[in-house]
């Protein structure tokens, strides 16, 4: 079986998030890999309901406070899993399929 050297677990809000990160955690365990847990805000979900046309500007703070919510959020999600393993935390704002890439 070929080892595996670094695990990437993207953030899905429809995903049992305890079973999935705990799978990830194990499966990085197993193999003595890396693991980051990515999350992508998608644009529309920052800018909805203030007025700010699809695809328009945002501001940046606005972009550093939505991605910081996200970051502590979570941050408490994979600190039960923080004693095994270092985890690395990101949020990034754009299309899942592209920032994971």
């Amino acid at each position: 079986m070929r080892c595996l050297r670094n695990i990437l677990y993207v953030n899905a809000p429809t995903a049992d998030q305890e079973t999935t990160i705990a799978r990830a955690v194990s499966l990085t365990v197993d193999h003595q890999a890396s693991l980051t847990v990515l999350d992508v805000i998608p644009t529309q979900a920052i800018t909805g309901g203030i007025g700010v046309a699809p695809g328009g500007p945002i501001s940046d703070d606005l972009r550093a406070s939505v991605v910081s919510d996200h970051i502590r959020w979570m941050e408490a999600m994979v600190q039960p899993f923080k004693q095994s393993l270092p985890i690395r935390v990101e949020a990034l704002v754009g299309r899942t399929y592209l920032e994971a890439i």
